[in-house]
């Protein structure tokens, strides 16, 4: 087991296998239980810790079938909206298997400081997750806002402009009325006179 932990240590080393996501992941699914039995040599440590043992097989599970609805899914069109919950599922996940392996090779209380430090940091990506929602709703109702408030000013500014066209067209047409009278009620000599 030691052997082949460090076969896929190297592997991952060496090869530089970039483009497969899993290769850290079982680079340290496969180191984890064996530094459990170089503590506990000849032992079983389902029997020693059983409840954080179901708590690690139960989260790694939870943790595989998530990744592969996660890749089943990723095409889907209704994913896109929920795959950051999805992504902070997974890392829930897996900090859990982390801490519930990690906490078996602890004594008693830096056990829970594990467990809380994976709680505590799957909570701080959960309420990042939230606030950056938060942030995006604000921002498409800001758009949302200035677009309509856009949209007022231009018909304000349409409508004033309106306005003051009907306003200028009477006072044409009064001019020009006066005028008219004017002219109709002068004789030839003294329109001539009139500046144009």
């Amino acid at each position: 087991m030691v052997l082949q932990a460090w076969r896929n240590f190297f592997n991952y080393i060496f090869m530089q296998e970039q483009n497969s996501p899993l290769t850290l992941a079982v680079f340290i699914f496969t180191i984890l239980p064996t530094y459990i039995q170089l503590k506990y040599p000849g032992t079983d440590p389902f029997t020693i810790h059983p409840k954080r043992m179901r708590v690690s097989i139960t989260s790694l599970f939870l943790y595989w079938l998530i990744y592969a609805i996660k890749l089943k899914f990723s095409r889907h069109y209704m994913y896109k909206k929920f795959s950051d919950l999805v992504d902070n599922v997974m890392i829930f996940f897996i900090s859990l298997y982390l801490a519930s392996n990690a906490s078996v090779m602890f004594t008693y209380p830096a056990s829970h400081v594990v467990f809380s430090l994976c709680f505590l940091l799957s909570g701080g990506e959960m309420l990042l997750w939230v606030f950056r929602k938060i942030m995006q709703q604000f921002e498409d109702e800001e758009e949302y806002f200035q677009s309509e408030m856009l949209l007022w000013v231009f018909k304000k500014i349409m409508q004033q402009f309106e306005e003051e066209e009907e306003y200028f067209q009477s006072e044409i047409s009064v001019w020009n009325y006066l005028r008219r009278r004017m002219n109709m009620n002068m004789g030839f000599e003294q329109r001539s006179r009139l500046p144009v």
